[in-house]
């Protein structure tokens, strides 16, 4: 439930240590609103909690097993977060062929700065494993034909001349 209203108390209440090893300083907080009086506990960072009794805030207040708990609205990060949910939601209506054409790009570009010549039948299967994450049976064909484009000499070394040595 969200509270607007006016602090009226605000006292240190110990800390925790977060997931991220961050110590968070608690405080208790007692918000005057036109329904009475709420108190809940609520986290900062700073040792000491960076608004004053008298100051106006907008708290969710949220009933949980240890008790209160408080958490600071800032209306301007509000706001900004609407409009970024409102780019994701655009991103998510992306036609799904015009990502599977992005997706193809990519496959063939990873094959021609490989220095392979891109094939239609390989270059489908990695777009559909892209897309749908299975491994693509038999994708490992064009690596292997690939790799037996070498001379043919190769197994007995005395038979290669010197001058075709790259060093």
């Amino acid at each position: 439930m969200q509270l607007t209203g006016t602090i009226q108390n605000i006292e240190s209440n110990g800390y925790y240590n977060s997931q991220q090893g961050q110590r968070i300083n608690t405080f208790l907080m007692t918000i005057s609103t036109g329904n009475g009086l709420a108190t809940g506990e609520i986290g900062s960072i700073q040792e000491i909690y960076p608004a004053n009794p008298g100051d106006q805030i907008t708290v969710e207040m949220k009933d949980t097993n240890h008790g209160t708990k408080f958490k600071k609205i800032n209306p301007q990060y509000q706001q900004g977060q609407q409009q970024g949910q409102q780019g994701n939601q655009q991103r998510r209506q992306q036609p799904k062929d015009d990502v599977r054409g992005k997706c193809r790009c990519q496959v063939v570009t990873g094959y021609l700065s490989g220095g392979v010549e891109p094939d239609e039948e390989h270059c489908e299967k990695w777009v559909g494993y892209i897309m749908n994450g299975p491994k693509p049976q038999g994708y490992l064909d064009a690596a292997q034909q690939a790799n037996q484009q070498v001379p043919a000499n190769i197994d007995n070394p005395q038979d290669i001349p010197d001058d075709d040595i790259p060093f």
